[in-house]
């Protein structure tokens, strides 16, 4: 055999060795996958109360189909199977007390162990009532376990197969309901519906959009209860460890106001900015206070107790800030800056600068180039920078 025939043997058998070792490579990744996927399935156990009666039928079918979802990656949203198809048409976030269970804190289920209650008959319906407990070595106390919340999901049929439905169509049935533009607001009848206010609130929204070039929602829900409670309430979280006064989900455009009334300038900026959600939070959190101030404070007067927490912080850096955003038993330090950062954007190009400032990503990467894109301001010089603007607001 000729050199030359004998070389492109040899490569072509070494060729054909290295295809069947990326063949193996590509099939030992597909299987690690598929238990990956296969694990995620059944790695979740719910246990249940002695309430729960599993030798009733419909109770057993209905106590699966939880379990089941609670396996399929509650923590993401995308077509889920066992969640009902008209609620998932209506809204893209579909579970609407799911975030504060097990995305909103941790960011998956599994670290918050679920433990089904009961399951009740509600008509032609069934209400699953779950805890949600922390093991003990999630827990920061001495304490075994820690409750983080308790939440309701009702199951019936749709389309001759069991689904889940949201608690907020049965708890919301009889409240009031009023219409002014793209705003429905949705009270609790023994609210008194204040026209003043609700009016100040679409106004503020148009004014908002036209000044920042905003596209809105076609339709926004304003939720008004008298307290935090109250609003968990109406999505089915009866006891939660975690949030404020109000909240907002920004792709149902769905705002929350637990301080009895139709006017929350910092959740519903959420809204309005939702085009921004993958915003790192600080710019989030910031746009919302400097519009919409925070804690019935303006966005001056945050600045204000801003330099009040930094001056009982003297050694805080800007890194330590974005490591641990509560200082001082709060966010509003953290709320601020961000706030500072809008403004300092506003002052310098307007608000296509804002806009520019709050098209970056969730890593604080994104955050340090955009700042230094925007603003001008390297890394290295942040401390130093924030301190200095944020002392002009004393």
């Amino acid at each position: 055999m000729k050199k030359g025939s004998r070389r492109i043997l040899i490569g072509q058998r070494i060729f054909i060795a290295w295809s069947r070792q990326l063949a193996l490579v590509a099939l030992l990744l597909a299987t690690a996958l598929s238990l990956r996927g296969y694990a995620q399935q059944v790695q979740i156990e719910v246990p249940i109360s002695i309430r729960v009666d599993t030798t009733d039928p419909n109770v057993r079918a209905v106590y699966h189909l939880w379990k089941a979802y609670l396996n399929a990656r509650p923590d993401s949203v995308y077509d889920n199977p066992y969640w009902s198809a008209s609620e998932k048409s209506h809204y893209p976030n579909f579970d609407l007390a799911g975030k504060w269970m097990y995305r909103y804190s941790t960011g998956e289920v599994r670290e918050w162990k679920p433990e089904l209650l009961s399951v009740e008959k509600n008509g032609e319906f069934y209400e699953l009532r779950t805890v949600f407990i922390s093991p003990g070595e999630f827990d920061r106390t001495d304490r075994q376990q820690n409750i983080w919340g308790m939440m309701r999901v009702f199951a019936g049929q749709e389309k001759g197969a069991w689904k889940l439905f949201n608690a907020m169509p049965f708890v919301t049935r009889n409240y009031i309901r009023k219409t002014l533009g793209r705003f429905t607001f949705i009270e609790s009848p023994a609210h008194l519906f204040n026209e003043i206010l609700a009016k100040r609130t679409s106004q503020f929204a148009d004014s908002v959009a036209k000044l920042f070039a905003l596209i809105l929602p076609e339709h926004i829900e304003f939720f008004v209860g008298n307290n935090q409670d109250e609003c968990f309430d109406m999505i089915g979280v009866d006891c939660g460890l975690g949030g404020a006064e109000g909240f907002a989900d920004q792709r149902n455009a769905q705002v929350f106001s637990g301080n009895g009334s139709e006017w929350y300038p910092h959740e519903l900026t959420h809204v309005l900015f939702r085009q921004f959600d993958h915003c790192h939070i600080m710019l989030s959190e910031g746009i919302a206070t400097y519009l919409g101030g925070s804690h019935k404070q303006t966005f001056r007067e945050c600045l204000r107790e801003a330099n009040a927490d930094l001056d009982s912080l003297p050694n805080l850096s800007f890194k330590d800030l974005l490591e641990i955003r509560f200082r001082n038993g709060s966010t509003g330090l953290f709320y601020a800056t961000g706030a500072l950062f809008c403004h300092l954007a506003n002052e310098k190009g307007g608000p296509a600068a804002v806009k520019l400032l709050l098209a970056n990503g969730e890593s604080n990467a994104d955050l340090f180039a955009r700042l230094e894109q925007v603003l001008g301001v390297k890394k290295e010089e942040l401390d130093g920078y924030w301190k200095r603007e944020l002392r002009k607001f004393r």
